[in-house]
């Protein structure tokens, strides 16, 4: 669980997906790239102890959606491990090599 108001990438939530949790994570700038809500992730309101209260005791009710998440969450981690992101990078670079100057 991330109760952080602001995250510029929040790495320690994608980590945990990494690890095969589910995640609890507050609407912050820096999940909103890869996380989605009742997909990867539950959202969860800031400073609001009862949401957080509730969307715990839906993972523990739910299990179809603890596993969903726990799976999706691996899967949206997987879109950045170093191998992906390198490889992005590369053709990044092979693709701005291949511009003729002017």
């Amino acid at each position: 669980m991330s109760a952080s108001t602001y995250e510029s990438f929040s790495l320690p939530v994608l980590e945990a997906m990494a690890c095969g949790c589910a995640v609890l994570t507050t609407r912050n700038k820096g999940v909103l790239s890869y996380a989605e809500d009742g997909d990867n992730c539950l959202f969860i309101q800031t400073r609001d102890p009862c949401d957080i209260a509730r969307k715990l005791l839906s993972l523990q009710e739910d299990t179809a959606l603890f596993t969903r998440l726990c799976a999706k969450g691996m899967e949206t981690a997987a879109r950045f491990s170093w191998v992906c992101v390198s490889e992005q990078l590369i053709a990044y670079y092979r693709n701005l090599a291949s511009y003729r100057p002017i």
